[in-house]
């Protein structure tokens, strides 16, 4: 059984390298948070508590979650989430330079 764990975020991104990769990949609004704290901290202890490297494999993870979601059409209305897929490309590019 799925069970939802917790998503917190300071609004400091120097406070922690949580809040730095929150902070990195604009996961902020914790109504409705992308990855949870295990995850982030998990991806930190993979990458030697390295924010940066965790904000690259939390943004793979981001578009993992995105790119599940289909278009779905409404009478005249479309929702696309191909556009916010490209976003999190554009992001993870950036942080990789």
């Amino acid at each position: 059984m799925f069970q939802q764990g917790a998503a917190t975020y300071s609004g400091d991104p120097e406070a922690s390298a949580k809040d730095a990769v929150r902070f990195n990949v604009g996961d902020t609004d914790m109504t409705d948070p992308f990855l949870f704290d295990k995850e982030i901290e998990s991806l930190l202890l993979k990458y030697n508590n390295a924010p940066l490297n965790a904000s690259i494999r939390a943004v793979d993870m981001i578009m993992a979650k995105v790119a599940r979601r289909v278009t779905e059409r409404v009478g005249d209305v479309s929702i696309s989430f191909s556009d916010q897929l490209k976003a999190f490309r554009d992001l993870r590019n950036n942080l990789r330079q």
